[in-house]
């Protein structure tokens, strides 16, 4: 085992620990001698994991070498954990829940992506985790009290640490629309939108009154704009009484930035990026002052065998069930453009066309469009198996279809085209259809939450729509009056995801299938297997002009 470059950190972040040189040290209130640790105690924590499962091996031998050490260590996770991979969405997150549990975790936040399989499947799942649960803001919206424990005070001889879990709000508008409403649509439980700030100040203020020393936020809400939902800067910035938030959602990685809290006092935000890139780790030295850092995990890096061992047995199970070959490709089929970067979320790809076309043969519809948010990997050359589409399409989603009128189409084009060519996760790939992107200034204007308000006269980005005619076998011009059939992802039709406009479609069917059976199907049974030369290069679905009108 190549063990130097590990122990070379830990040796520079013992030193931190107990010097306090870390890259940022601070304490929200001031310290007293009950609230000073005898032994450091490090918090060490991952956020947006998705299923990279190798790096729980990492995290067990890091926590050990600490508690060599003579620390005291807690583990806890900032969320998004049961997907994103094929070990999660196989065994809908089950199997990540048994290795938790092997690892130890002593608290968890919810992530978005935890409500992936709906409402009763995480409550199932974190009954069977052996960790608390924390979540402040999800309520039950009629009582008003919270689905899970808010927070969780450990003890640390004579520290008190309570651990506060708060989860972004945007979760109602990522995930499938049924997941927050009873049976009569009506919505139930919520993630206390309109007063995140008073809600949080309300635990941070409980767990101090029963004793809390220290406060750490759990948070799954992003660093940047988050559309209308409060994201971790805006929440210290709105309340006090946080020592330290770990954040999730944005896959960052900060390893230790100052914020200002409501009363001007100093906050650590930190977070350790995705699919274990680091290994965060906070301390709270014997001087009473907290210091973060993150530890990278490489090849190279120790790890604990018998945790090793467990995750390969686990993946072995889970990736013989997907291991059946159900087509070829001589030639990949890419989410990359030719540099090498993406562009499934600004332009058009292979991949998207083949997925695009994969979602109208299972829906039977006349148009199809996805977002390039929910392409998640590329099909390599060779032999293609479910365990390859399951990479595609990660989360398994709900497919449906929608009606929807030739000028609904063009407004959720348009939203999509938005930003082109940056990066935008709900930028549209389509089947059966064709437009062009010209740039010129978007006349898209957002609401408070990130979703189409309306968009302004004038000129649009999105010229020559054009829908495909099976009876001609030709494309021709979209008509504004007319309705379509359109078959995308159930979160995107009901106005739960980030395609903006397509919510003003009118919902057709409901619960056709899922994504990944879709796509399997489609290369199995409509190619015959054979991945066919349309889709070695882009065709032309999608134009963009980039000079500036």
């Amino acid at each position: 085992m190549k063990l130097h470059n590990l122990f070379t950190r830990l040796i520079l972040f013992t030193l931190a620990a107990f010097l306090s040189t870390g890259c940022a040290s601070t304490s929200s209130r001031v310290s007293t001698a009950q609230a000073i640790p005898q032994n450091p105690i490090v918090i060490l924590y991952d956020n947006d994991v998705h299923c990279a499962v190798d790096g729980y091996a990492h995290l067990v031998s890091v926590r050990e070498m600490m508690e060599n050490d003579n620390a005291y260590v807690t583990t806890v996770s900032a969320g998004d954990f049961i997907s994103g991979d094929i070990v999660g969405t196989i065994t809908k997150g089950e199997a990540i829940i048994d290795i938790m549990n092997r690892v130890q975790y002593d608290v968890i936040a919810l992530g978005n992506h935890e409500f992936d399989f709906g409402l009763p499947h995480i409550l199932s799942l974190t009954e069977a985790l052996d960790a608390t649960t924390v979540c402040a803001n999800l309520r039950h919206i009629e009582s008003n009290k919270p689905l899970f424990t808010p927070y969780k005070i450990i003890s640390y001889d004579d520290v008190d640490i309570a651990y506060i879990g708060i989860t972004t709000s945007a979760t109602s508008t990522l995930v499938s629309a049924n997941t927050f409403r009873n049976e009569r649509d009506e919505l139930i439980y919520d993630f206390s939108n309109n007063n995140l700030y008073a809600v949080t100040q309300h635990y941070i203020d409980q767990a101090i009154n029963e004793g809390a020393d220290y406060v750490v936020a759990l948070a799954h809400l992003g660093d940047v704009g988050q559309s209308g939902h409060s994201n971790s800067v805006e929440l210290i910035n709105n309340t006090h009484g946080i020592d330290v938030l770990i954040d999730g959602h944005d896959h960052h990685t900060i390893e230790g930035r100052i914020v200002k809290n409501n009363q001007g006092e100093d906050v650590i935000l930190t977070s350790s990026g995705t699919k274990f890139q680091y290994i965060g780790a906070v301390t709270l030295s014997t001087e009473g002052k907290f210091s973060t850092q993150l530890i990278a995990v490489s090849s190279e890096n120790s790890t604990d065998a018998a945790t090793q061992d467990y995750v390969n047995q686990i993946k072995q199970e889970a990736l013989e069930a997907g291991k059946r070959v159900i087509g070829h490709t001589s030639f990949p089929i890419s989410m990359l453009g030719p540099d090498g970067k993406r562009i499934v979320r600004n332009s058009e790809a292979t991949l998207g066309n083949l997925c695009a076309d994969a979602i109208r043969y299972g829906t039977n519809a006349e148009i199809a469009m996805i977002n390039g948010g929910g392409i998640r990997a590329s099909i390599n050359e060779g032999d293609i198996t479910i365990n390859d589409c399951f990479q595609v399409f990660s989360f398994n989603n709900t497919v449906c279809t929608a009606t929807m009128s030739g000028a609904q189409i063009l407004d959720a084009l348009e939203f999509g085209a938005r930003a082109t060519p940056t990066e935008v996760g709900g930028f549209l790939h389509v089947s059966g259809l064709r437009y062009q992107i010209d740039f010129v200034p978007s006349p898209v204007v957002l609401d408070d939450k990130g979703m189409c308000s309306h968009i302004t006269d004038g000129k649009r980005r999105v010229n020559n729509v054009e829908v495909f005619d099976s009876k001609t076998n030709s494309y021709k011009p979209i008509e504004l009056d007319r309705i379509y059939t359109v078959g995308s992802f159930e979160y995107l039709i009901t106005g739960k995801g980030d395609a903006g406009v397509l919510q003003y479609a009118t919902l057709k069917d409901g619960q056709l299938g899922q994504d990944l059976q879709m796509l399997s199907e489609y290369i199995e049974k409509a190619l015959g297997g054979v991945i066919s030369e349309q889709y070695r290069k882009p065709e032309g679905r999608i134009l963009i002009n980039l000079v500036f009108d």
